[in-house]
């Protein structure tokens, strides 16, 4: 198993998928183990995940995320995790409300962050999409009107020709401070 360190740092967003090479099923349930583990405000766990690997439903899901010419690579995608936000317990609801910070959000991505760092250490390329259409993807999935669904995740193999890339972020020191803004 690599460190947690050297896992965020292989881990990069693939935009190049093996569509030879489906995900298996052990391995997709293992991703979201590892999301279900994650962290939440009260013990909330307001997420709820809809995983598709079915051959004959990708293309349609994969569709439901390339409107407008975005997101062409998702048709190679072997797997996708569909992100439906849950209900927040009361004690999250009410904490949420009176701190004015949205903890289902916060939750959600602590969730999914879990998840795509899990596939990363088991040989999984993964890429986080916010851009999609929600009623077409509710209404492949039977998802009630009322809940919303606020990431998708593709996963699958990185092609082999798809290098790691240097990671752009800003330094550490523009980034973080000690003891004071």
């Amino acid at each position: 198993m690599n460190s947690l360190l050297e896992l965020v740092q292989s881990r990069q967003s693939c935009r190049s998928f093996d569509p030879s090479r489906p995900v298996e099923r052990v391995k997709l349930t293992a991703c979201l183990q590892a999301a279900c583990l994650a962290p939440s405000a009260c013990n909330s766990q307001p997420w709820r995940y809809i995983a598709v690997d079915e051959p004959d439903r990708l293309p349609q899901l994969a569709a439901c995320l390339q409107e407008t010419g975005m997101n062409r690579f998702t048709g190679d995608a072997r797997a996708f995790v569909v992100v439906v936000e849950g209900r927040q317990n009361l004690p999250a609801r009410m904490g949420s409300s009176l701190k004015n910070q949205p903890f289902s959000g916060i939750d959600i991505g602590l969730s999914v962050g879990h998840l795509i760092l899990s596939a990363t250490d088991l040989g999984l390329g993964s890429c986080v999409i916010g851009w999609f259409n929600e009623r077409k993807l509710k209404m492949l999935l039977g998802i009630p009107k009322t809940r919303r669904i606020r990431l998708v995740i593709c996963l699958g193999y990185a092609k082999p020709e798809d290098p790691l890339r240097e990671k752009n972020r800003r330094d550490f020191d523009e980034t973080v401070s000690f003891n004071h803004f």
